[in-house]
Protein backbone atom coordinates (compact mmCIF):
# COMPACT_ATOMS: atom_id res chain seq x y z
CA UNK A 1 0.00 0.00 0.00
CA UNK A 2 3.03 2.35 0.17
CA UNK A 3 4.11 1.61 -3.43
CA UNK A 4 7.07 -0.58 -2.45
CA UNK A 5 7.01 -4.08 -3.87
CA UNK A 6 6.83 -6.91 -1.38
CA UNK A 7 7.64 -9.89 -3.61
CA UNK A 8 9.67 -9.96 -6.81
CA UNK A 9 10.04 -13.02 -9.10
CA UNK A 10 9.10 -14.63 -12.39
CA UNK A 11 6.74 -17.32 -13.66
CA UNK A 12 6.98 -19.68 -16.62
CA UNK A 13 3.78 -21.47 -17.66
CA UNK A 14 2.20 -20.63 -14.31
CA UNK A 15 5.11 -21.97 -12.24
CA UNK A 16 7.63 -20.01 -10.21
CA UNK A 17 11.13 -20.05 -11.71
CA UNK A 18 14.49 -18.58 -10.83
CA UNK A 19 15.23 -16.26 -7.94
CA UNK A 20 12.38 -14.78 -5.87
CA UNK A 21 12.96 -12.02 -3.34
CA UNK A 22 10.75 -10.84 -0.49
CA UNK A 23 11.16 -7.33 0.94
CA UNK A 24 9.80 -5.46 3.95
CA UNK A 25 8.07 -2.06 3.72
CA UNK A 26 11.46 -0.27 3.77
CA UNK A 27 12.68 -2.30 0.76
CA UNK A 28 15.02 -4.38 2.91
CA UNK A 29 15.53 -7.93 1.60
CA UNK A 30 14.11 -10.35 4.16
CA UNK A 31 14.01 -13.63 2.24
CA UNK A 32 15.32 -15.13 -0.98
CA UNK A 33 14.15 -18.33 -2.69
CA UNK A 34 15.13 -20.18 -5.87
CA UNK A 35 12.66 -22.26 -7.91
CA UNK A 36 12.96 -24.80 -10.74
CA UNK A 37 9.70 -25.70 -12.52
CA UNK A 38 7.67 -24.48 -9.57
CA UNK A 39 9.66 -26.48 -6.97
CA UNK A 40 11.57 -24.55 -4.34
CA UNK A 41 15.19 -25.72 -4.26
CA UNK A 42 16.56 -23.02 -1.97
CA UNK A 43 15.35 -20.64 0.69
CA UNK A 44 17.39 -18.32 2.87
CA UNK A 45 15.11 -19.29 5.77
CA UNK A 46 15.42 -22.43 7.83
CA UNK A 47 12.10 -24.17 7.35
CA UNK A 48 10.51 -25.43 10.54
CA UNK A 49 7.25 -27.32 10.13
CA UNK A 50 4.79 -29.03 12.46
CA UNK A 51 2.06 -31.38 11.27
CA UNK A 52 -0.27 -34.07 12.49
CA UNK A 53 -0.79 -37.24 10.48
CA UNK A 54 -3.42 -38.57 12.91
CA UNK A 55 -0.73 -40.67 14.57
CA UNK A 56 1.67 -38.13 16.05
CA UNK A 57 2.94 -34.63 15.69
CA UNK A 58 6.17 -34.34 13.74
CA UNK A 59 8.63 -31.48 13.80
CA UNK A 60 11.12 -30.91 11.00
CA UNK A 61 13.88 -28.41 10.48
CA UNK A 62 15.39 -27.98 7.02
CA UNK A 63 18.28 -25.68 6.09
CA UNK A 64 19.02 -24.84 2.43
CA UNK A 65 22.07 -23.89 0.40
CA UNK A 66 21.96 -21.98 -2.90
CA UNK A 67 23.31 -25.06 -4.73
CA UNK A 68 19.93 -26.78 -4.22
CA UNK A 69 21.14 -28.89 -1.30
CA UNK A 70 19.26 -28.98 1.97
CA UNK A 71 19.68 -30.82 5.25
CA UNK A 72 16.62 -32.18 7.04
CA UNK A 73 16.22 -33.04 10.73
CA UNK A 74 12.96 -34.74 11.74
CA UNK A 75 11.92 -35.14 15.38
CA UNK A 76 9.20 -36.96 17.30
CA UNK A 77 6.92 -35.02 19.70
CA UNK A 78 9.39 -35.55 22.56
CA UNK A 79 12.15 -33.84 20.60
CA UNK A 80 14.01 -37.09 19.82
CA UNK A 81 15.61 -37.24 16.36
CA UNK A 82 13.85 -39.69 13.98
CA UNK A 83 15.86 -39.17 10.78
CA UNK A 84 18.31 -36.79 9.20
CA UNK A 85 19.80 -36.46 5.78
CA UNK A 86 20.41 -34.40 2.68
CA UNK A 87 18.19 -33.46 -0.22
CA UNK A 88 19.29 -32.18 -3.60
CA UNK A 89 16.56 -30.23 -5.39
CA UNK A 90 13.86 -32.03 -3.41
CA UNK A 91 15.25 -35.59 -3.75
CA UNK A 92 17.11 -37.63 -1.14
CA UNK A 93 20.84 -37.38 -1.71
CA UNK A 94 23.93 -38.55 0.15
CA UNK A 95 23.79 -40.23 3.57
CA UNK A 96 20.60 -40.58 5.62
CA UNK A 97 20.46 -41.77 9.23
CA UNK A 98 17.36 -43.23 10.87
CA UNK A 99 16.91 -43.55 14.64
CA UNK A 100 14.71 -45.46 17.08
CA UNK A 101 12.86 -43.84 19.99
CA UNK A 102 15.96 -44.22 22.19
CA UNK A 103 18.12 -42.21 19.79
CA UNK A 104 20.04 -45.24 18.52
CA UNK A 105 20.82 -45.53 14.81
CA UNK A 106 18.60 -48.17 13.16
CA UNK A 107 19.91 -47.70 9.63
CA UNK A 108 22.29 -45.70 7.48
CA UNK A 109 21.29 -45.38 3.83
CA UNK A 110 22.93 -43.70 0.85
CA UNK A 111 21.06 -42.03 -2.01
CA UNK A 112 21.99 -40.20 -5.18
CA UNK A 113 19.46 -37.77 -6.69
CA UNK A 114 16.52 -39.75 -5.29
CA UNK A 115 17.83 -43.21 -6.16
CA UNK A 116 19.03 -45.83 -3.68
CA UNK A 117 22.74 -45.77 -4.46
CA UNK A 118 25.63 -46.89 -2.32
CA UNK A 119 26.10 -48.80 0.92
CA UNK A 120 23.19 -49.47 3.31
CA UNK A 121 23.53 -50.79 6.85
CA UNK A 122 20.68 -51.81 9.15
CA UNK A 123 21.20 -52.33 12.90
CA UNK A 124 19.67 -54.40 15.69
CA UNK A 125 18.43 -52.61 18.85
CA UNK A 126 21.71 -53.69 20.52
CA UNK A 127 23.54 -51.54 17.89
CA UNK A 128 25.12 -54.55 16.18
CA UNK A 129 24.93 -54.75 12.39
CA UNK A 130 21.89 -56.69 11.14
CA UNK A 131 22.35 -56.34 7.38
CA UNK A 132 24.74 -54.81 4.86
CA UNK A 133 24.00 -54.35 1.17
CA UNK A 134 24.74 -52.10 -1.77
CA UNK A 135 22.47 -50.38 -4.25
CA UNK A 136 23.01 -48.93 -7.69
CA UNK A 137 20.18 -47.05 -9.43
CA UNK A 138 17.53 -48.58 -7.12
CA UNK A 139 18.78 -52.15 -7.65
CA UNK A 140 20.62 -54.38 -5.20
CA UNK A 141 24.13 -54.92 -6.54
CA UNK A 142 27.26 -56.39 -4.95
CA UNK A 143 27.93 -58.15 -1.67
CA UNK A 144 25.09 -58.86 0.75
CA UNK A 145 25.49 -59.94 4.39
CA UNK A 146 22.94 -60.58 7.11
CA UNK A 147 24.05 -61.15 10.70
CA UNK A 148 22.61 -62.69 13.87
CA UNK A 149 22.24 -60.25 16.75
CA UNK A 150 25.43 -61.72 18.26
CA UNK A 151 27.45 -60.52 15.23
CA UNK A 152 27.92 -63.88 13.48
CA UNK A 153 27.08 -64.12 9.78
CA UNK A 154 23.63 -65.57 9.10
CA UNK A 155 23.53 -65.24 5.28
CA UNK A 156 25.82 -63.92 2.57
CA UNK A 157 25.93 -63.76 -1.20
CA UNK A 158 25.98 -61.47 -4.21
CA UNK A 159 23.36 -59.43 -6.05
CA UNK A 160 23.50 -58.24 -9.63
CA UNK A 161 20.77 -55.94 -10.98
CA UNK A 162 18.42 -56.86 -8.11
CA UNK A 163 18.86 -60.65 -8.59
CA UNK A 164 20.72 -63.15 -6.42
CA UNK A 165 23.71 -64.54 -8.32
CA UNK A 166 26.47 -67.03 -7.57
CA UNK A 167 26.80 -69.06 -4.40
CA UNK A 168 24.81 -68.03 -1.34
CA UNK A 169 25.71 -69.27 2.11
Amino acid sequence: NNGVYHLLGAYNKGRKIGKWKQYNEKLKLIKEEIYENGEMIYTSDTLITYWNDSIQNIRTKEAFKQSGESFLHEYNPDGQIIREGYYFKGQKDSTWRYYNDKGQVTSIKTFYRGYRNGHWTNYYPNSKVMEELSWRNNQKTGKYKMYYDNGKIKEEGQYHNDHKVGIWK
